[in-house]
């Protein structure tokens, strides 16, 4: 699963404003910095940005969302479990403004269920079995909210694509998933700015590799 998690960090449009408020510029800048850092340092820096936007705007759930999200993207790059479970709880907490913000948003299922997915590697044999029925039922509730949220498909597919076939993984039994998430990417427009739109070039990326 660890190969896979380093895709998840993808370019993110932006959205041009001809009269942009303090939270539409301070998003815009840390989405450019989103889409151009790579090292753990830069990124757990956006997460703090994005956390501080989220305590000065409580009327957004976008900001607190994208601070759990990039905080789980940096927990796989970290490989000491103390420290990963330590950014996880991070991520844990924001997620948990973006839902209080958002209770029934399917983006934030989705993210919730890649937290549960790295909480696995910080120790896969004590939580392999827990998580992986928490991811699951997450990316189950995310379509349950959104039947058109390419993410929720594309991460259960992924999950599946790198999983053992010994434990129900594999490319034969991911491939449902990972077209589906196609399909659904085809024909998403995004429903308001700073939409979180990850997930695209690297399903691209594995099914054109078959």
């Amino acid at each position: 699963m660890k190969t896979f998690v380093f895709f998840f960090f993808l370019t993110i449009p932006l959205v041009v404003f001809s009269q942009e408020s303090r939270y539409e510029k301070a998003m815009k800048e840390q989405l450019l910095a989103l889409d151009t850092t790579s090292s753990n340092e830069g990124l757990t820096r956006i997460a703090m940005a994005f956390e501080r936007i989220a305590r000065a705007d409580t009327s957004q759930w976008l900001p607190a969302y994208y601070a759990a999200y990039v905080n789980v993207v940096v927990s796989f790059n970290e490989n000491d479990p103390v420290r990963k479970d330590a950014i996880l709880d991070k991520a844990e907490e924001m997620l948990n403004v973006s839902k209080s913000r958002k209770p029934d948003e399917s983006e934030n299922a989705v993210v919730e269920a890649f937290l549960y997915l790295a909480r696995i590697q910080a120790y896969p044999m004590e939580r392999g079995m827990e998580y992986s029925l928490r991811a699951n039922a997450a990316l189950d509730r995310a379509i349950s909210l959104n039947p058109d949220n390419p993410r929720a498909y594309y991460l259960k597919g992924t999950t599946i694509y790198y999983t053992p076939e010994q434990f129900g993984g594999g490319k034969e039994n991911a491939m449902p998933y990972l077209l589906k998430a196609r399909e659904k990417f085809s024909h998403f427009s995004a429903p308001s700015a700073f939409w979180p739109l990850w997930g695209k070039e690297h399903l691209e990326t594995i099914l054109n590799s078959q």
